[in-house]
């Protein structure tokens, strides 16, 4: 069926508001069999170039966009306990480069940005309160630093009060300080508090949200756009956790992705080719061939043009990738078949051996050697080995040729003469020993036989 493309025009205006967000039913279920790049990331979206091909091997491999959603991005990179994470090395060198760790459950954290400094609330130890000239002023055992900080200012009264850590904390390999200050019965003073650092817990991990640590990989995978970041590290050459669902599809027909895009455009009914920021423009160059491909599609969904598109599929050519299916098939179904085959034959082999080993090992077909005695069995051997007669080799004379002597208008002629009788007489020998020869073979032979 023709679409009349003043007509698809006209029922865009009416149709858009409807259809602007629905897929066309013309599209053909794809599977991706590669990704050629990451052509651009945003905030929210990684758009992929992919391969993909329809389930029929008359479906053309076509390059197509797919975007792929930042949850789904997490969700590929969460799949399989984290693998993309633990194993991919683009992944590993992104971890290190985003200052990030991972457990073996595959949580993702962030190391302490404190690095060795004490923690004011989770650490129990001495906590010494120390006079500027580094003399003890008094100290708090198996505490935390807020627990100490709280005693001091509200147990000694005016003798001890108002103690604040005034100053960051710096580690060594002995102890951690921080400067403070206190008031003891209406004077100032200032020191430094101090903590041994063999005392200290370690630092502890900064657990990271799902969406604060897709936040972060989405800049990344924006600066190193590469297929790697995408790669399954478990199967390299499998590309179809970016579709997980089975929702993508695309126009074999159209070659490249602006065609599909402008034949959609088409089908949905909002194709114009006079305002290049309104939805739905195509290029005036291109309109007419699109409006022909777009009609072509829409004619495969009568009876008559499935039945067209069917006689013109089993028409049509093999392709070069189509033929490496077909033939990929037909080896399979072959090495099956011989598989097959190789386990009956085996099968039959092991019948026959069982068959055999059974009629040796029953006593109604065994003989025994003590029945016999050494006459009879001398007599078993005489009748296996019993050949018939030989006769003599032929005795041929050579006298037995005689002459015969015809007169002819007065001419006598004698044949054969003695020179001639001698020579048929030597080819008589001959023949009579290949006579001989040639029946002693055939008595042979089937001697042969009757012995086996």
């Amino acid at each position: 069926m023709r679409i009349f493309k003043p007509l698809a025009l006209t029922l865009a205006i009416f149709i858009w508001p409807i259809n602007a967000a629905m897929a066309n039913q013309y599209g053909v279920a794809a599977s991706v069999y590669d990704l050629s790049n990451i052509d651009e990331v945003t905030g929210e979206t990684v758009k992929t170039k992919v391969v993909v091909k329809g389930a029929k091997a008359s479906h053309p491999y076509r390059v197509r966009l797919l975007p792929i959603q930042k949850q789904t991005i997490g969700s590929i990179l969460k799949s399989g306990g984290s693998a993309f994470l633990k194993r991919s090395p683009y992944w590993i060198a992104a971890m290190i480069a985003m200052n990030y760790i991972l457990d073996d459950d595959g949580n993702v954290y962030q190391p302490d940005p404190s690095g060795s400094a004490p923690d004011m609330d989770k650490s129990r130890s001495t906590v010494y309160l120390m006079n500027s000239g580094g003399s003890t002023n008094v100290t708090r055992d198996s505490v935390s630093i807020n627990t100490a900080l709280n005693i001091w200012n509200t147990q000694f009264g005016s003798a001890l009060n108002n103690v604040k850590i005034v100053g960051a904390w710096s580690c060594s390999s002995s102890d951690c300080r921080a400067n403070a200050t206190w008031k003891s019965f209406g004077s100032s003073y200032s020191g430094y508090i101090k903590i041994p650092t063999d005392e200290l817990l370690p630092p502890a991990d900064i657990p990271i949200a799902d969406e604060d640590f897709l936040d972060s990989v989405m800049p990344y995978i924006a600066a190193n756009p590469t297929k790697e970041a995408l790669r399954n590290p478990d199967a390299p050459n499998d590309w179809s956790h970016l579709i997980p669902t089975d929702d993508f599809t695309y126009l074999p027909d159209a070659v490249t992705q602006q065609d599909e895009d402008y034949i959609n455009y088409m089908l949905d009914g909002i194709a114009q080719s006079t305002d290049p920021n309104a939805p739905g423009y195509i290029d005036p160059a291109d309109y007419d061939r699109i409006a022909d491909m777009a009609s072509d599609i829409q004619g495969l969904d009568t009876p008559e043009g499935q039945a067209d598109a069917l006689n013109s599929e089993a028409d049509a050519p093999l392709t070069a990738a189509s033929m490496a299916e077909i033939l990929e098939a037909e080896r399979v179904a072959a090495a099956e078949a011989a598989a097959t085959l190789a386990a009956e034959q085996a099968a039959a082999d092991e019948s026959a051996i069982s068959a055999a080993e059974a009629d040796a090992n029953d006593p109604s077909n065994r003989q025994d050697d003590e029945d016999l005695d050494d006459e009879d069995l001398m007599d078993l051997i005489n009748q296996s080995l019993d050949l018939p007669d030989l006769f003599d080799l032929p005795t041929i004379s050579a006298a037995s040729c005689q002459s015969m002597t015809l007169d002819f208008i007065g001419t006598s002629l004698s044949f054969p003469g003695a020179a001639g009788c001698q020579k048929i007489d030597q080819g008589k020998e001959v023949i009579g020993y290949m006579l001989w020869f040639l029946a002693m073979w055939h008595l042979f032979s089937i001697a042969t036989r009757e012995l086996n």
